[in-house]
C-alpha cells in the first residue's frame, strides 16, 4: 500500500482533482468535507499526511489545525495548507505548517510538495567523518535523507533551507552558551523537530570521560530547554535507540 493522504476541502471537484492525481502517482486517497469530518479521519484513517482547506463550513481549517496540534501524535502528521488567500501564509507558517499552497494552483507542484514533505530528513553538524557516518548509515536503514555540514555558516543556512525531523548536534562544534544556542536553531527549525546535542570526549572538560563534568554539561543544556542530550558515557542505550525514538 501506498502512503495514505486525507485530503480535506469542502469542494469536491478540487478535491477529487487532487485525489486522482495523488492516486496515479501511488497514494491512498481519503477525503472530508470539513474540519470536523477532518478529525474523525484522522482518528480512524491514520494519514501520512493532510492537504487542508482553510475556508469551510462546520470547521475551518484554522480550527482544525488547532486541533491537532494539541496532540503530541497527531501533530507529527505533516500538512499542507491550500488556499485561495494568499495573504494566510505567514499566519499558517507561524503555527508550523509544512507547506502552504496558493488556489489556483500547479497539480505537478502540489505532488512535488507532497514528496518532499513525506520524506523525512535529518540535518547533521559535524565535523567528525567516522561519527557521521555511523549515524547517517542508521538514519538511511530508517529512509532518512541525510545532510552532513561542518560549519555554523552551513548549519544556519542549511537549516532555513530545509525542514529537517532531527538535527544531530557534535558539541564540541558549539561555541555559543546553550541558551543562545538554542534560539538560533529555533529560529528555523519547526517546534515539531528534535534538537540532540551529541557529546563525546572531544568535548572540553570531558577527555578523561569525568561522569560528573559530564553530566554538568548536560543539566545546563536541560535548563536552557534542550530536547535530547546524549554522551555514550553517561547512557544505557546506545545513540541508534536515540534515533529510533525520534525517527519512526
Amino acid at each position: 500500500m501506498g502512503k495514505k493522504i486525507l485530503i480535506i476541502d469542502d469542494e469536491p471537484n478540487i478535491a477529487k482533482m487532487i485525489g486522482s492525481r495523488l492516486q496515479a502517482n501511488g497514494y491512498d486517497i481519503e477525503t472530508a468535507e470539513n474540519g470536523e469530518d477532518g478529525l474523525k479521519k484522522v482518528e480512524s484513517a491514520s494519514p501520512d499526511l493532510i492537504i487542508l482547506d482553510v475556508l469551510m463550513p462546520v470547521m475551518d481549517g484554522f480550527e482544525f489545525f488547532k486541533n491537532i496540534k494539541k496532540d503530541p501524535e497527531k501533530s507529527q502528521v505533516p500538512v499542507i495548507v491550500l488556499t485561495g488567500r494568499g495573504g494566510m501564509k505567514d499566519t499558517f507558517e507561524a503555527m508550523d505548517a509544512d507547506e502552504f499552497v496558493s488556489k489556483p494552483f500547479d497539480a505537478t507542484d502540489l505532488v512535488t510538495k507532497v514528496e518532499a514533505c513525506l520524506t523525512k530528513k535529518a540535518l547533521l553538524y559535524f565535523k567528525d567523518a567516522v561519527t557521521a557516518s555511523k549515524i547517517t548509515t542508521e538514519l538511511e536503514k530508517r529512509k532518512c535523507e541525510v545532510h552532513v555540514v561542518e560549519n555554523e555558516e552551513d548549519f544556519v543556512k542549511k537549516g532555513g533551507e530545509t525542514k529537517f525531523k532531527l538535527i544531530i548536534v557534535h558539541l564540541a562544534l558549539v561555541e555559543k552558551e546553550p541558551g543562545d544556542f538554542i534560539i538560533e536553531v529555533n529560529g528555523f527549525k519547526s517546534r515539531s523537530d528534535k534538537l540532540v546535542i551529541f557529546c563525546d570526549s572531544m568535548v572540553k572538560g570531558t577527555e578523561d570521560g569525568n561522569t560528573v563534568a559530564i553530566n554538568e554539561i548536560k543539566t545546563g543544556w536541560d535548563r536552557a530547554g534542550l530536547e535530547s542530550f546524549y554522551d555514550s558515557r553517561i547512557s544505557d542505550v546506545p545513540i541508534t535507540a536515540v534515533i529510533a525514538n525520534f525517527i519512526k
